[in-house]
């Protein structure tokens, strides 16, 4: 099953559970993801995210930026740490981020909490060496993704290429 797969499964379940968790006001709980809103599905141009197993993106993307050339500069950033291969995730949780996967329940998936804690932890050592210092992104501060156990979110795929076999730049 691909990653696009079971994301599918997954908002189906969120639906299920979206639908059994109404009050008799007929409000929902909050889930942490989000609706489109303003938000439009557009085929996915940035080079580096076509090599994951999705072809479509939302913007304007969690980040605000509301074209994928604004997204694709800050993605470009994390070329140096790709290239590394300090974490064979990296490239999902920087992708899920800045270039969300369009789904067809029209809601906006976030990277999962695990998934980013998984990578800044691979990735740190790294960016000590290559910047002098442990400054992790604050707009990829995983505190503000959900757990998985609580919501619909990107976590790590079933199947994985190494960093190394992606051959980023």
């Amino acid at each position: 099953m691909t990653s696009i797969q079971m994301l599918v499964c997954v908002v189906l379940l969120l639906q299920t559970v979206w639908a059994a968790t109404r009050t008799s006001t007929g409000t929902s709980i909050r889930t942490s993801s989000q609706s489109y809103g303003q938000s439009r599905c557009e085929p996915l141009k940035i080079k580096i995210c076509q090599k994951l197993n999705y072809n479509k993106t939302v913007f304007p993307n969690f980040a605000g930026h509301r074209s994928q050339w604004e997204a694709n500069q800050y993605i470009s950033s994390f070329v140096p740490l790709l290239n590394s291969g300090c974490s064979p995730d990296l490239l999902h949780l920087i992708c899920s981020y800045y270039a969300p996967v369009c789904t067809s329940y029209r809601i906006m998936v976030h990277p999962c909490r695990s998934l980013c804690k998984r990578v800044r932890d691979d990735c740190t050592p790294t960016i000590i060496k290559l910047y002098g210092k442990a400054d992790w992104p604050k707009e990829l501060d995983c505190k503000k993704f959900p757990r998985r156990k609580n919501a619909v979110c990107f976590g790590r795929p079933r199947t994985r290429k190494s960093a190394k076999s992606l051959n980023f730049f």
